[in-house]
Parts: structure tokens; C-alpha cells; sequence
């Protein structure tokens, strides 16, 4: 439950940060949301995983899978904030931060994918 308060609070401080009304700040807050529902289903994910191996191994690596998620966070909102500011358009902005998701949720895949082999 920590971790869903922390990546929370991370989602808000990015998302309050992002500029209002403007296209950037849209593209940001809407790319943000969607990563966090990402990073939460992944977290669900290890946490099944440990429930059903119920191992300490599992529960350790879930432990230790959860802040890596969370860390990605803060790295995203930056690395979509630098896209966002070097374009000019709401395409090239998307354009632009496509890549970002996919590097990010490959990450994030990576992460889980570790957790669920312990």
C-alpha cells in the first residue's frame, strides 16, 4: 500500500508541476497518468506473483522491484518535460515522447520480469 502512496504523490507533484492549459502541460499530465496506471498494474503483478510462490525470495524481490518502479517516475516526467520544451507543436511534442514511453515501459517490463523469476 506504500508503494501506491508514494508513486501517487510522485504522479501528483509531476502533474501539479506540468503547465496548465497549455498543450505541453496536456500531453504531460495525460502521458504521466497512464504510466502510473502502468507501473501500478506492474506492481500488481509482483505482488500476485509473491502471493502465489509465497517465498521469501519472492517477497524480497517484490520489495526491492517496487522502488525501482517508482524511481522511473521522476526520470519520465523530466525526460517528457526536456521533449516537451524542445518542440513547438502538439505533434512534434508527441512525436517527440513516444520514444520515452516506450524506453520507460520497457524498463518497467524489465523490472517485473526480474521480480517474477526470483
Amino acid at each position: 500500500m506504500k508503494l501506491y502512496a508514494v508513486v501517487s504523490l510522485l504522479v501528483l507533484l509531476a502533474i501539479h508541476n506540468a503547465e496548465s492549459g497549455s498543450w505541453q502541460g496536456d500531453i504531460q499530465k495525460t502521458r504521466l497518468v497512464k504510466l502510473y496506471g502502468f507501473i501500478v498494474k506492474e506492481s500488481q503483478m509482483i505482488q500476485s506473483n509473491a502471493v502465489i510462490t509465497n517465498t521469501p525470495n519472492a517477497w524480497n524481490c517484490a520489495y526491492a522491484a517496487y522502488p525501482q518502479l517508482t524511481n522511473l517516475l521522476p526520470a519520465y516526467s523530466q525526460e517528457i518535460d526536456k521533449c516537451l520544451k524542445s518542440t513547438t507543436n502538439e505533434n512534434d511534442g508527441n512525436r517527440c515522447c513516444d520514444p520515452v514511453d516506450y524506453n520507460t515501459i520497457i524498463k518497467a517490463v524489465a523490472i517485473t520480469n526480474n521480480a517474477m523469476k526470483c
